[in-house]
């Protein structure tokens, strides 16, 4: 919309966030992105009082970045009030998809998301048709490190999580049998992977066996291990919606398939 409630359009399509008081009215709005078709998939709140977006970026109109490539991760800090405090792209020269961004203990950020090349900032492609990108960015977004992980066939990563041990937790999707991946159930698979501080794998595990699973949403539990949300296929008409309970190692504890005879799909989760 270029009316209503969003004061300030930037483009085609532009990332908008609303802040609102305990009774749902409006506080203030903002607009992020460039002139081109902008998406957030991720919105966080940071420990300064402001919070930190992530998403996708097709086409370069922000100052002081370098666009990469086809669509970029897209990574916009914003203060309490909305303000930018810092904005990056991220990627190569391809199309790069970010899915979410978390906070760690040091202050600074780690995404997680899915690309279809190499090249740029993406330095260890495995090849197929998509990797899993790990990026570990400081404060202000500068990169500390990244890491593809995968195979030969294609990968997506949905959702991470820092754990305690200061590593991370990757919930996604992967349809390779080789690479990172040491077994493959079906055709994809729900696919968990855990790295160590510096984005090493100190394990990965895959889970269901159906036509297609995949794990778009990950919180931790009380007992110290994780649950997940995402989708079965249990046909190529018949979607269900897929919880996933494991241990702090990544072991299977129990799975449950939720739904009826059309499609359902479950893209957040948290512990209560």
């Amino acid at each position: 919309s270029t009316d209503g409630d969003v004061e300030y359009p930037l483009g085609n399509t532009d990332v908008w966030v609303v802040k609102c008081d305990t009774a749902g009215n409006i506080i203030w709005t903002n607009t992020y992105g460039s002139f081109s078709q902008d998406i957030a998939y991720s919105m966080n709140p940071t420990a300064d009082g402001g919070c930190i977006l992530g998403g996708s970026i097709t086409m370069n109109g922000l100052q002081g970045t370098v666009f990469q490539g086809v669509r970029d991760y897209f990574v916009v800090k914003v203060d309490s009030l909305g303000n930018v405090e810092w904005q990056k792209l991220f990627g190569g020269p391809d199309i790069d998809i970010l899915k979410d961004i978390q906070q760690t203990s040091d202050g600074g950020y780690v995404m997680c998301g899915f690309v279809f090349s190499g090249g740029g900032q993406i330095s260890t492609y495995k090849g197929g048709v998509s990797d899993v990108w790990v990026v570990k960015v400081d404060d202000t977004g500068r990169i500390e490190w990244e890491k593809s992980l995968g195979g030969t066939d294609g990968e997506s990563a949905h959702s991470i999580l820092q754990t305690p041990d200061k590593g991370y937790l990757i919930a996604g999707d992967t349809y390779s049998t080789d690479g990172d991946i040491t077994n493959n159930l079906g055709d994809s698979d729900a696919w968990l992977v855990k790295l160590d501080s510096l984005g090493n794998i100190q394990w990965e595990k895959v889970y269901v066996d159906s036509m297609g699973d995949a794990i778009y949403s990950l919180a931790p539990t009380i007992d110290g291990g994780y649950i997940g949300a995402g989708v079965t296929y249990l046909s190529s008409t018949n979607q269900d919606l897929l919880i996933v309970k494991v241990d702090d190692t990544g072991g299977l504890m129990w799975f449950k398939r939720y739904g009826g005879t059309s499609d359902d799909h479950a893209f957040f989760i948290v512990s209560t």
